[in-house]
Order: C-alpha cells, then sequence, then structure tokens
C-alpha cells in the first residue's frame, strides 16, 4: 500500500558532496547498508530506506518495526527542458500536449517568484509506503529535519483541507444519511483558505487546474513554523 508524500524544495542544485552528505544521514535513521547508489536514474535518482532508528528526526514516538519510505531527489522542469514528444493521454484519453504543459510550468514558475523570489532547481521528493498514522508521523518529521536543512519549506504535495463534517447520530433520519453520505464534495477555495490560515507562519498557496473539468485547485507548501504548527493540529495528517 502506498502512502502519503510530500517534498523538500531544493534552490540550487545538489552538490555530488552534498548528496553524500544527505545519504550519509539519511543512514542514521536507516537499517539498511548501502545507500550509495540511487535504484534507478531518469530525471530522478531514487533511493529506498526503512526507518528505523527515530532519535535523528527528533521524533519521540515508539515504533514496533522498522516503517518503508522512499526519496527521490527530482530535477525541476525548465521550459526549455519540454519537449513537443512530451504530450500524453490522461486518464480519461485526453491528450495533454506540450503547449499545456508549458503553460502550466510558467504558471508555477511565476507564482514560485511571486511567494519566495526563486524557481526550485530541484526538490526532495518523499514517500511513505504505508499508510498508518506512524507513518504520517515519521514522514513528516522527516520532512521537518530534510527542511532545515535546506530552504526551510515543506511542499505538501496537494491542500490542507477542512475535514469532512461528522457522520450523523445514531438516530438521525435516513435522508440526514443520505445528505451526509453525499456531501464528500471538495470544500471550496475560500474556505480551504480560511482553514490554513489558523496556522502560524506562512502557508503559500499555488493554484493550478485540474483537468479535465478545468476546475481551479490548491496545493500549500508551508514554511517550517506552519509545518510544526500543523504537526500539532488536531486534524494532523500527511497528504496522500
Amino acid at each position: 500500500m502506498s502512502g502519503s508524500t510530500c517534498s523538500i524544495p531544493v534552490r540550487d542544485r545538489l552538490s555530488g558532496d552534498r548528496v553524500q552528505q544527505l545519504l550519509h544521514w539519511l543512514h542514521g535513521v536507516s537499517n539498511r547498508a548501502d545507500m550509495g547508489q540511487p535504484i534507478w536514474q531518469d530525471d530522478a535518482d531514487y533511493w529506498s530506506f526503512d526507518i528505523a532508528h527515530t532519535e535523528p528526526l527528533g521524533f519521540t514516538g515508539k515504533i514496533e518495526m522498522a516503517r518503508p519510505f522512499s526519496l527521490s531527489l527530482v530535477q525541476n522542469r525548465t521550459e526549455h527542458s519540454i519537449s513537443w514528444s512530451d504530450g500524453f493521454t490522461d486518464w480519461q484519453g485526453r491528450y495533454i500536449d506540450a503547449y499545456v504543459l508549458k503553460q502550466d510550468l510558467e504558471h508555477e514558475r511565476r507564482q514560485w517568484l511571486a511567494h519566495l523570489g526563486y524557481f526550485p532547481a530541484q526538490r526532495l521528493s518523499l514517500e511513505a509506503h504505508s499508510n498508518r498514522n506512524i507513518d504520517h508521523q515519521l514522514l513528516a518529521y522527516l520532512a521537518l529535519r530534510l527542511a532545515e536543512r535546506y530552504e526551510g519549506l515543506v511542499d505538501m504535495d496537494g491542500a490542507l483541507t477542512p475535514p469532512r463534517a461528522r457522520p450523523p447520530l445514531r438516530k438521525s433520519s435516513l435522508e440526514e444519511i443520505r445528505v451526509w453520505l453525499g456531501s464528500d464534495t471538495p470544500p471550496s477555495l475560500k474556505d480551504v483558505h480560511g482553514y490554513v490560515q489558523q496556522l502560524p507562519g506562512h502557508v503559500h498557496e499555488f493554484t493550478y487546474t485540474c483537468f479535465p473539468d478545468n476546475r481551479m485547485w490548491v496545493r500549500h507548501v508551508l514554511d517550517l513554523t506552519a509545518f510544526h504548527g500543523w504537526i500539532q493540529h488536531r486534524d494532523f495528517h500527511m497528504v496522500k
């Protein structure tokens, strides 16, 4: 079962020495001896590892067994790196051509410049390979420690949204239950904005267009203060 993801923006491309420093640090939380070579290489380097030692993460909870995770060092694309052959067919059979991809990339680049003054060269993409509460917690602390080492930001790879309304009581009418079952629709962007503004620090909202209905949606990038606040929040979870 795959779990939640997030990523750590990296402003400037990591040198070979800095990558080795990162792998050395990861070795301190893992049982695996070989962290030297990525499993595969393309536009990203990918490493699979287990979190077995939580002290380097600053996590004080207990884990009964090592938990599986992965890290990818991804090169963020530029307009010049997109070719006409990069078009693809989405899951509904709609062809997304390179022109649309370049538009989306330029929209994201402008938002990065407006929010933070730069467009990251790379990102550290993190994934928990299970989906228990402990995996959400470990992913958060892993992201927190890595964000402290780099730009101080955590990209949630999605939106932090208000929780769904509580289920109806046992004595609820059949109609009330039907309404609740049909209420699992995305909240409005206004409601999402109000929800994340309750966090301390800065929550950067990056908009994008969802296909195929062209609905505008948002993903959140948190600074360290906001991410600390989210870890302590009653609704804490990482985005899946």
